[in-house]
């Protein structure tokens, strides 16, 4: 019983050297473009990733979601002037004349004018 402890420890140190080996073989120089194309995925690897960066990732939750699609620059900005216009609305503040909105809105021309 004595002996087989030192036969078991070289056999474990052979086998953790030969994996160390097999690891290190593996990590070697490859051709240029080996590993990378197309041809090397195999079947089901999925989509390739210049087909998944496409689309935007929106996130996993439900806040993830949100927080992708309100913070966005366009987004931002009409939350702020629609927040400006309603509180300009309820303190009843009318528009300027310089105003481009003010402008847009032809004025309507009285029925009884010639």
């Amino acid at each position: 019983m004595h002996s087989t402890v030192p036969t078991l420890r070289r056999a474990a140190s052979a086998l953790a050297f030969a994996l160390a080996l097999a690891g290190l073989a593996a990590c070697g120089p490859k051709e240029i473009g080996e590993g990378s194309s197309m041809e090397s995925r195999g079947p089901g690897a999925g989509a390739p990733s210049a087909e998944l960066m496409r689309y935007p990732m929106t996130g996993a939750s439900p806040r993830e979601r949100m927080l992708y699609f309100n913070n966005r620059p366009d987004v931002m900005q009409q939350v702020q002037d629609w927040r400006i216009r309603s509180y300009q609305r309820m303190m009843g503040v009318q528009p300027s004349p310089e105003d481009p909105a003010y402008r847009a809105v032809p004025k309507q021309r009285s029925p009884f004018r010639q």
